[in-house]
C-alpha cells in the first residue's frame, strides 16, 4: 500500500517492458470507513516504433520471411537504419536497411532468416537508429522438430561375454538421437523407465490424467 502526503498526492513508478500501446492504470483509495476508485488510459511509445512479426515457433532448416514496421514519430522526416540479429539462427539476410520515413509515417522491411538444423530457440534483436533516437525490439522463438519423437525399444537376453549393439537410426536425425542400456539380473528390467512415462505423459486429456494415478495404486 501506499501513503499520500498532506496535500493527497502520492508517487509512484513502474518498470514497463517493450511495449507499444495503451496502458490502464487504475488506484483505489482508502481512508477509514471511506474508500474510492478511479483509473486512465496512458499511452506508451517512442519515438521510433517497431513493430516486428514472429512465428510462434520454428523448425528445422527453414527459411522464413520476417517483417519489421518502423514507425517515425521523432517529428521530422528522416533517414533510418533497421537492422535484424538472431542468436541461433544459420544466417540473416540482409542484415540491415535503411529506410526513408516523412515524419508520423511507417514502413515494412523485410528480412530472410535460415533456422539452421539444431534445437533449442532463435533470440531476435531488431534495432531502429535515426534522427537522434533509438529503438530495440526482441523476442525469443522456440526450433523444434516438425515431426513427432520417435521411441524405438528392444528387449532380449545377453549369454555371452561380449555383444554388439549396433545402432539403426535410418531416418532419424543424427545429432538428436539419444541411447539408453539398463541391464538386470531381474526380467522386469524391460519395465524400467515406465512409471516416468506415465506420470509424464504429454497429453492433457482427462483419461490420460486420471490414468497417471494407476501407478500408484
Amino acid at each position: 500500500p501506499l501513503i499520500a502526503d498532506a496535500s493527497g498526492h502520492v508517487r509512484v513508478g513502474f518498470k514497463v517492458p517493450e511495449f507499444q500501446g495503451a496502458l490502464r492504470l487504475m488506484a483505489v483509495t482508502a481512508d477509514g470507513r471511506r474508500f474510492g476508485s478511479s483509473e486512465k488510459i496512458t499511452r506508451v511509445r517512442t519515438p521510433i516504433a517497431l513493430l516486428p512479426t514472429y512465428p510462434r515457433v520454428l523448425s528445422y532448416d527453414e527459411t522464413l520471411s520476417v517483417p519489421i514496421t518502423v514507425r517515425n514519430d521523432t517529428g521530422r522526416a528522416g533517414n533510418f537504419r533497421v537492422a535484424l540479429a538472431a542468436a541461433g539462427a544459420k544466417s540473416i539476410e540482409p542484415a540491415s536497411q535503411q529506410v526513408q520515413l516523412a515524419n508520423a509515417s511507417e514502413s515494412t522491411v523485410y528480412f530472410a532468416v535460415d533456422t539452421g538444423g539444431k534445437d533449442g530457440e532463435v533470440r531476435f534483436v531488431a534495432t531502429a537508429t535515426g534522427n537522434g533516437e533509438t529503438s530495440r525490439s526482441t523476442a525469443n522463438v522456440p526450433v523444434r522438430a516438425d515431426l513427432f519423437p520417435i521411441t524405438t525399444e528392444k528387449a532380449g537376453m545377453v549369454d555371452k561375454d561380449e555383444i554388439k549393439l549396433p545402432l539403426d537410426d535410418d531416418g532419424l536425425r543424427a545429432d538428436t538421437v539419444r541411447r539408453k542400456l539398463r541391464i538386470s539380473p531381474l526380467p522386469l528390467v524391460q519395465f524400467s523407465g515406465k512409471l516416468g512415462e506415465l506420470l509424464r505423459y504429454p497429453y492433457g486429456c482427462a483419461e490420460q490424467t486420471v490414468s497417471t494415478a494407476f501407478p500408484l495404486l
